[in-house]
C-alpha cells in the first residue's frame, strides 16, 4: 500500500504528511511559483516520514518503502502505465500523437528516479533526444 493511499481514519498524520508532497510536487510540475524546489519538497518529505516511523507510528497495512525494483541491466524499473498517462495527456511534440513513439523525443523524470523522483505523470515532461543525452552526462 503506497503511504500517500492511506485513509485519514487509518493514519490522519501519515495522511496530512503525504498530501502536502503530492500538494507542492503537483504544484511544482503545472509551473505554479512556489519557495521551494523539487529536491527541497523531496527532502522535505523524506525527513517527515523517517520521523514518523522512528516515532512509532504505523498504519494498518503500511510498511515503509522498501528500496526500488531495478531490471536486469540494474537500471530502475519504470511505469508504463504511468508513461502512457503522461503521453494520453501530454501529445507528442513532433507528432501530436497520444500513444506510439515520439521521434525525436524520449518522457523525461523532471525529478530524476535516481534521485526519488516519482515515476508518475506530474514528474514527467517531452525532452529532445539531444538535450536528454545531455542531461544524462550530469
Amino acid at each position: 500500500m503506497n503511504a500517500c493511499a492511506v485513509e485519514r481514519a487509518e493514519g490522519p498524520k501519515l495522511y496530512d504528511i503525504c498530501l502536502e508532497y503530492q500538494t507542492q510536487m503537483k504544484q511544482l510540475s503545472n509551473g505554479v511559483p512556489l519557495a521551494t524546489t523539487y529536491e527541497q519538497v523531496q527532502k522535505e518529505h523524506d525527513a517527515q516520514m523517517a520521523a514518523y516511523f522512528q516515532g512509532g507510528y504505523k498504519a494498518d497495512g503500511y510498511s515503509p518503502p522498501t528500496p526500488v525494483e531495478r531490471d536486469s541491466n540494474g537500471r530502475i524499473k519504470r511505469s508504463e502505465a504511468a508513461k502512457n498517462a503522461f503521453m494520453h495527456g501530454h501529445p507528442c511534440p513532433s507528432t501530436g500523437n497520444t500513444s506510439g513513439s515520439c521521434p525525436g523525443y524520449v518522457v523525461d523524470h523532471i525529478n530524476p528516479l535516481e534521485c526519488g523522483g516519482a515515476d508518475a505523470p506530474f514528474n514527467m515532461q517531452w525532452q529532445t533526444i539531444a538535450d536528454a543525452k545531455a542531461k544524462d552526462k550530469t
